[in-house]
């Protein structure tokens, strides 16, 4: 059975720095999404978003950007495939997938902005964001 694959053009800030705008990444469908994925799914009415797998529940997956807040709950079949390839500035590379460490710091980030109601400068002043963004910065190949 042969692979296929789709280009896709990336927009605004929410995975910076794993991801920028401008870049291009190449998508596939896989059988399974480990966690730390970077995803292409649909959502509401929102159309595609490209964010990373956090967590899986049944047939609920978790994702969130990583310079995010909002966690997204979607189904598997909202799920079109996964980037496996990035081109940046005539440069192809892999995307990093993140451990579950970074997992679940990141859920983490989602659940305090929903306990805050939403604030996000309450969040950014938090040090469990400082922490996670220095993981998230240490973690990324530059």
């Amino acid at each position: 059975m042969s692979q296929l694959f789709t280009k896709v053009s990336v927009f605004g800030t929410s995975m910076y720095p794993s991801l920028l705008p401008g870049d291009c990444a190449i998508v596939t469908t896989r059988s399974e999404y480990p966690l730390g994925s970077i995803l292409v799914y649909q959502y509401k009415d929102e159309g595609y978003i490209i964010h990373r797998l956090l967590k899986i529940d049944s047939n609920c997956y978790y994702c969130k950007g990583d310079n995010a807040f909002r966690i997204e709950r979607i189904s598997e079949s909202d799920v079109k495939g996964t980037i496996i390839f990035v081109i940046r500035n005539n440069i192809k590379f892999s995307p990093k997938q993140m451990d579950a460490t970074f997992c679940n710091m990141s859920l983490k980030i989602g659940y305090k902005f929903i306990r805050s109601k939403y604030n996000s400068q309450e969040v950014t002043n938090s040090s469990l964001y400082k922490q996670y963004k220095s993981r998230l910065f240490s973690l990324i190949d530059r």
